[in-house]
């Protein structure tokens, strides 16, 4: 500050976009980094950012990160495909806020994993992100997320590279 004369000297450039492209910049996807939006004119869109970290020892984490930027029906659940052989542990789940009764429960089977939101108030409103984590003992492939809507449960795909274990 000088006098009445506020600077900022700031470290890096402002650049338009979702906060998840920050997280995982979607001109420069990896085979382990991955950043796709699903767009329809009628529903609105919707993000997935995901990255994949070797462990070591043929494990991995991944992180997901989900925003829903203007679906107003809200988003009811998250689904990756998950092969029967692929051991999921140290699952996180984080909405950004304390309160664990509204946190998505995961189910495994037929092929996936699926978080689901346990009532319509803890959906994905429109504006709002979460995050999902895990540690799976398999590499990341080219795969496809899955959204469902909260109002009539019909589920879209992102199709674009996302890390996730599958066979």
């Amino acid at each position: 500050r000088s006098g009445n004369t506020w600077s900022f000297l700031l470290g890096t450039t402002f650049s338009q976009g979702s906060v998840l492209d920050a997280f995982v910049d979607p001109a420069h996807p990896t085979a382990t980094r991955s950043n796709a939006t699903f767009q329809d004119p009628k529903a609105g869109s919707a993000q997935i950012a995901a990255t994949a970290t070797d462990l070591g020892g043929g494990k991995f984490r991944y992180v997901y990160a989900v925003m829903n930027h203007d679906v107003d029906a809200k988003l009811g659940s998250f689904s990756l495909p998950i092969d029967a052989l692929v051991t999921l542990e140290d699952l996180r789940f984080s909405d950004g806020d304390s309160d664990t009764t509204n946190d998505w429960t995961v189910s495994t089977g037929s092929g996936q994993a699926t978080w689901t939101a346990p009532a319509s108030s803890a959906q994905l409103d429109w504006g709002t992100a979460l995050t999902i984590s895990f540690v799976a003992n398999a590499p990341p492939v080219p795969s496809a997320a899955q959204l469902s809507r909260g109002d009539d449960g019909s589920v879209f795909s992102i199709n674009a590279i996302v890390a996730g274990p599958r066979p």
